[in-house]
């Protein structure tokens, strides 16, 4: 009887350790599992940290690109405003130079073949009045 209790006492141990080496083995096989799930979360984690960094960057850009739209459009008002002046200005700078009654007598000088009919006309004027004062003989 002691034999069959130290045979059914060695089983029992002999299973025993092989229960704890299967169990052994599957917490190992979990432990590498949760190694590998917590390298997943911490990717995860960094990805998530990339992508709130990309979102606060584009509502950055997008407050910076509203600003710059209502800037450009009170620049474009502001230029055409500038731009309506200055044709009123130019317009009213025709008109003055249209009414200046010596306008006629600066483009007549101004056209070189007038200013040599001009020239010929001042020679054939005074011209005999400038050589008799001119030369006198001593």
């Amino acid at each position: 009887m002691k034999t069959t209790f130290l045979i059914i006492a060695l089983v029992g141990c002999v299973a025993l350790g092989i229960l704890g080496v299967e169990q052994s083995k599957k917490l190992k096989s979990q432990s590498d599992e949760l190694a590998a799930t917590k390298q997943q979360v911490l990717g995860l984690e960094t990805e998530l940290r990339q992508k709130e960094d990309a979102i606060e960057n584009a509502k950055s850009v997008e407050a910076k690109s509203q600003i710059l739209q209502k800037t450009l459009s009170e620049s474009t008002t502001v230029a055409a405003a500038q731009s309506k002046k200055t044709e009123q200005l130019q317009e009213s700078l025709d008109e003055a130079q249209t009414n200046n009654p010596m306008r006629a007598m600066v483009s007549m000088f101004k056209d070189p073949k007038m200013r040599d009919m001009i020239k010929t006309q001042q020679k054939a004027a005074l011209g005999p009045m400038i050589t008799k004062t001119v030369w006198r003989p001593h």
